[in-house]
């Protein structure tokens, strides 16, 4: 498809909308009209009705300019979307697609049918190696800003992340290259931290931006929020310019070690990357004093992105206006970028009926004259049908032996049909199977009732606790490690159409982590694994679930502690204790298959090291230790602190159970197991 001539980019940010109004040059992109509109509220501003907000400077854009018939590209912010990176094997370019589909259905945390998603493949032109990105936003946030633009008559064909389009824009004006290189769009809410290098992308939100900087002003200054934005805005020239600084000092702080944190993990990532400079946008740049405080406290150079090389202002722009505002403009250059076809990703999270909607939309004028022609040609043809009516009457005689063949025919088929409808000789092996695997959708809610039972009971003072508040003050009284809780956080099932000894193996047998031990059961504690050299104890091809339980646990023995209390209770349900509960399935080769500390040592001590340098931002800044993964530090805080209590649960930990579900009649079972070890017992 050619690339559109002009188009329209439009980004509804949290303080205002911003739009360009482009068009691709033969080494460049003109600007031929720019558009401001600050919003009556900040969207993040407590107790603001944002739909309402978004609504009235929507209406105010299309009142104000012209849009005209061109192609409407628009933004949603990172925080709202998804994204994950991950590697891809060497394969032929026609699998890529089912790869891909395999890998978003396991990295995205909704049901894939909620999402609107897409990728991009990442790719050196020398190396093999391939890297897949899959950004995905939920359809409801999505169908959501489509409606403000619907609302005032604007149909949109784009939809790009903020953080992607940033990227765009940045590769179009050359501040990419093979070195890691980071760029960050600090916003009202949040900030977009994006590190470049060559054909590799990765990026964070960091749930820190202006606003921070106007809270700390409202608590120091006790002023609303409206009062505390006016001052962040007027610090440099305000007389309490160093009150005003120093109120904000630990949020420059608390980005910095952001910044940190987000660093180290992608070096922990990329063993070879070293960060070499970062690029700078977003208002909140504007303070002074930010720039230089990131580049002592990082120990790279940090330059504001005053001005775009690759973007032109047409003749009679108000230029001043543009550079005054230049840093809020980078999404929307990035969408200009990718609607001209000059960009290097090129994802779409537009959902594909809208897309089909505005495709038709674009393609009416066509149907229209092609409507048109379609009455000229049936009048063209009523005319020769006219005069065809009676050499078709003459030849009716001789089509009439034809017809009722054709007749005859349908009669015979139609008869068929209703035998065999009616008949069970062929269909009702389907019909049986449709029919059990019906019956079968009741083993569901009973298997998960069975699976939630293996928690045990909470001690007596923790059972008899009425509110939050007192179930606090029981567990006061005991100390965290001795109240033998477990905490179940996932219960995975995965059907199996054929279980095989093979296949079981494979699925329970792995080393553990958090210690040496193996994977067997301690001596005393053994699960129910089928006996050496017993027949008839595992069957082959019998079909069930593989279950995986995910928790955690403050007892300080975790092995046997588990093997006492989840791992005996799943044993309740054997082939005899199903028999005897008259359940449709059993359960069998239940095992830890792994436990670890919630938090290690070396997170406890970067955590350590990350508190001393927010208390005294002063201080040289200290080597943070990467943390397990790309979750942002709030995440962290999560794992730490028990919802309930309040207590940290760094000496938690977490556990990983797994055992085997067969489905069947555990009376045949027992019966089938009895006379197979009758039989084989000299054997044993």
């Amino acid at each position: 498809m050619p690339a559109p001539k002009t188009v329209w980019a439009v980004d509804i940010g949290q303080c205002a909308l911003k739009a360009l109004h482009a068009r691709a040059e033969r080494d460049h992109i003109e600007i031929d009209n720019f558009v401001t509109i600050n919003h009556d509220q900040i969207l993040s501003q407590p107790d603001v009705d944002e739909p309402a907000l978004i609504r009235a400077t929507l209406e105010k854009f299309v009142s104000q300019h012209r849009l005209g018939k061109d192609p409407i590209l628009i933004s949603v912010p990172g925080h709202r979307s998804f994204a994950r990176f991950s590697k891809l094997p060497p394969v032929e370019q026609k699998k890529i697609p089912d790869i891909v589909h395999y890998e978003a259905t396991q990295q995205i945390p909704f049901g894939i049918d909620e999402v609107v998603w897409d990728y991009q493949v990442f790719r050196s032109p020398d190396s093999p190696d391939m890297e897949v990105g899959i950004f995905a936003i939920k359809q409801s946030i999505i169908n959501q800003y489509l409606t403000y633009f619907h609302e005032v008559n604007l149909h949109p064909v784009l939809v790009q992340t903020a953080p992607i389009a940033l990227y765009n824009a940045c590769v179009y004006e050359g501040l990419v290259s093979d070195e890691a290189n980071i760029i960050a769009d600090v916003g009202a809410q949040n900030t977009n931290f994006l590190v470049a290098e060559g054909h590799r992308l990765w990026l964070r939100n960091i749930p820190i931006g202006g606003n921070n900087f106007t809270e700390a002003l409202q608590k120091s200054f006790k002023l609303n929020f409206a009062k505390a934005e006016q001052l962040k805005r007027s610090a440099a020239t305000s007389k309490y310019a160093r009150a005003v600084f120093q109120s904000m000092r630990p949020v420059f702080s608390d980005l910095s070690a952001e910044f940190q944190r987000s660093i180290g993990y992608y070096t922990s990532l990329n063993r070879d990357a070293h960060a070499q400079h970062v690029f700078a946008l977003g208002n909140a740049f504007l303070l002074p004093g930010l720039v230089k405080f990131l580049q002592q406290n990082l120990g790279l150079s940090v330059s504001r992105i005053d001005t775009f090389n690759r973007l032109k202002l047409a003749a009679g722009l108000n230029e001043p206006e543009f550079s005054e505002n230049v840093l809020t403009f980078g999404v929307a250059y990035g969408l200009a970028v990718q609607g001209l076809q000059e960009a290097q990703v090129m994802t779409n999270l537009m959902p594909p009926e809208i897309a089909r909607e505005s495709l038709w939309r674009s393609k009416q004028y066509w149907f229209v004259a092609a409507a048109a022609c379609m009455v000229l040609g049936a009048g063209a043809m009523w005319l020769k049908t006219i005069g065809q009516i009676s050499s078709i009457s003459e030849s009716k005689a001789a089509n009439e032996i034809e017809i009722k063949q054709v007749v005859d025919k349908y009669s015979k088929l139609r008869s068929d049909f209703l035998r065999i409808k009616s008949g069970t000789n062929e269909a009702s092996p389907i019909v049986d199977e449709m029919k059990k695997v019906s019956t079968e959708q009741a083993v569901m809610p009973k298997l998960m009732q069975v699976l939630t039972s293996v928690v045990p009971e909470p001690r007596k003072e923790l059972a008899e606790a009425k509110t939050r508040e007192a179930y606090r003050q029981a567990a006061k009284r005991i100390n965290r490690v001795d109240r033998e809780q477990v905490f179940i956080s996932n219960i995975n099932v995965e059907f199996k159409p054929s279980i095989t000894p093979a296949t079981v193996k494979q699925f329970t047998d792995a080393p553990l982590g958090g210690g040496s031990e193996s994977g067997s059961a301690p001596p005393g504690r053994a699960g129910f694994r089928t006996p050496p050299g017993q027949p008839g104890m595992e069957p082959l091809g019998q079909k069930g679930f593989f279950v995986t339980i995910e928790g955690s646990t403050p007892c300080g023995d975790v092995p046997a502690f588990l093997y006492r209390t989840v791992i005996a209770n799943l044993k309740k349900y054997d082939r005899i204790g199903a028999k005897q509960e008259n359940l449709p399935f059993w359960i069998e080769e239940a095992k830890i298959r792994s436990w670890q500390r919630v938090m290690t040592d070396e997170e406890l001590e970067r955590i350590r090291l990350q508190a001393e340098n927010t208390v005294n931002p002063t201080m040289p800044p200290r080597t943070l230790v990467a943390p397990r993964s790309d979750s942002s530090a709030h995440s962290d805080d999560k794992r730490q602190i028990d919802p309930l209590t309040g207590e940290v649960r760094a000496r938690d930990s977490n556990f990983t159970v797994k055992c085997v579900v067969y489905l069947g009649s555990p009376e045949q079972a027992v019966t089938d197991q009895s006379s197979a070890a009758s039989a084989g017992r000299g054997g044993y």
